[in-house]
């Protein structure tokens, strides 16, 4: 996983796993509290300044794709995740420096919640390459509408599968002996929204082929040539992380104006205003 985890349990039971799990009762005993709240508290201001920072990336988001209602509300979420877990992360270190995370030897139920939460806000992550996928094949099926009629309740429905999924997944996680499948999981569901992804970029780029030759006997309005070259650009952005899914989230955050393929994909628009102008 991508986050630090640790296993806790008692005798005869089988061990939890949990979230930036920290001992302080060892930390005491061996002498290394006081560099521990040094480095708890670095990490305090670090996630405040973050949270700023992020509040600006959905305010861009919001703002900036406000003509793809799907597509900003899935990127939305994957901000809105780190957000909640900053939060959370925030949450755990007052636990630990207030002496709240164990109580007579057992975590107290509160940190559980927060290791609940945190692991949920990371599967999201994991996740989110398949969610935005999914999103672009939705663009491509509806390709003669979409860019008017966009169908916000596919962003709900993809949204939704994204947060049942990772609290199925964090549920799991917490309870399972081990998170090989959990690994597993993950390697196979991205692995296979890079298969659609390719597909689908392979598709688009066939629609776009078809709109600049003579022979096709297929007539693309403007609002559809728009919408391939927006189904090529958003594929292809996807393309730069598909062997690490975590980073996507990242990628969504920063937008795809930082994509190497921005400078093709203006180039797309202009043969396009040509064609049609000529």
């Amino acid at each position: 996983m991508s986050k630090d985890d640790a296993t806790c349990g008692d005798e005869g039971r089988s061990p939890m796993h949990f979230m930036t799990f920290f001992n302080r009762t060892d930390a005491e005993q061996n002498d290394y509290w006081q560099i521990s709240q040094i480095l708890l508290i670095t990490d305090l201001v670090l996630q405040f300044v973050s949270y700023f920072v992020y509040m600006v990336a959905l305010y861009l988001v919001m703002k900036t794709m406000w003509h793809q209602t799907n597509m900003r509300n899935v990127w939305a979420v994957c901000v809105l995740q780190y957000m909640v877990s900053i939060i959370d992360r925030i949450a755990q270190i007052a636990l630990v420096l207030f002496r709240s995370q164990e109580s007579g030897g057992r975590l107290t139920a509160l940190f559980l919640c927060t290791s609940y939460i945190r692991a949920s806000c990371t599967f999201m992550v994991f996740f989110a390459l398949p969610a935005i996928v999914m999103e672009r094949c939705f663009a491509t099926y509806f390709l003669e509408d979409y860019e008017k009629k966009q169908r916000p309740y596919l962003g709900y429905i993809i949204i939704g599968l994204m947060v049942v999924n990772a609290m199925m997944c964090s549920y799991t996680f917490h309870t399972a002996t081990t998170t090989y499948g959990h690994v597993g999981a993950v390697f196979v569901v991205n692995t296979i929204a890079i298969a659609i992804n390719k597909f689908n970029v392979d598709t688009n780029k066939r629609y776009y082929s078809e709109t600049m030759s003579n022979k096709t006997t297929r007539t693309y309005s403007l609002g559809e040539r728009y919408q391939i070259a927006e189904n090529i650009k958003f594929c292809e952005s996807s393309s730069c992380p598909k062997t690490h899914p975590e980073f996507v989230s990242v990628m969504s955050t920063l937008g795809n104006e930082a994509h190497v393929h921005q400078r093709e994909h203006a180039a797309f628009y202009f043969d396009m205003l040509r064609r049609d102008w000529a």
